[in-house]
Order: C-alpha cells, then structure tokens, then sequence
C-alpha cells in the first residue's frame, strides 16, 4: 500500500487512511458479539467510503490488486448479515498451539 518512493508525507497519509480503514472494517471483532442490524456502522462505512472517493490519493490503485476483492467481500458479507439483522458472536474462534 506504501510505495517506497513515497515522500514522508504521503507514508503518513496513507498510513493514517489505512488503519482508519481497517480499524472501522474490524468494528465486529473488537467486542464479544456484534449487532449487524443497527445502520450506525453501515452510516460509518458509507461515510468513510464517501470520503476517499473524492480523495485525489485514491484515484490511482495502490497496494495488491486482491485488497479491493477482499474488501468487497467483507462489504458484501457486512451486507447480508445487515439484511438478516443479525448479531453474530465474534469471539468464538479460539486458536490452538499446535507442536
């Protein structure tokens, strides 16, 4: 996402936006369930998109090509549950140390 010829300025643009980004998109995961039926964090998402989009920054593709499928995904997924009204528990993963 950071290029190496990037100027200090544009690293710190760009690091900002994306961890904005990505700490909105990782909203669900932070708490032990998450209610996809309240519009607030759709309200949130459609704001942030709205915002890059007039952003001159982001009218040139920068980072893996996969990152916006990815991102789709998730919107799409967010989406569906949304639609469903959902609230999904969030911390029922639980990783195991494999040796």
């Amino acid at each position: 996402m950071i290029h190496a010829d990037d100027s200090a300025e544009q690293v710190e643009f760009y690091y900002k936006s994306y961890r904005e980004m990505i700490s909105l998109f990782a909203k669900p995961y932070i708490s032990k369930s998450f209610d996809f039926s309240k519009p607030d964090f759709f309200e949130q998402l459609y704001a942030y998109g709205e915002k890059i989009s007039k952003m001159p920054e982001f009218k040139q593709a920068r980072g893996v090509k996969h990152f916006i499928y990815v991102n789709r995904t998730n919107f799409g997924l967010y989406q569906i549950l949304h639609e469903l009204q959902a609230t999904v528990n969030t911390d029922t993963y639980k990783p195991t140390l494999e040796r």
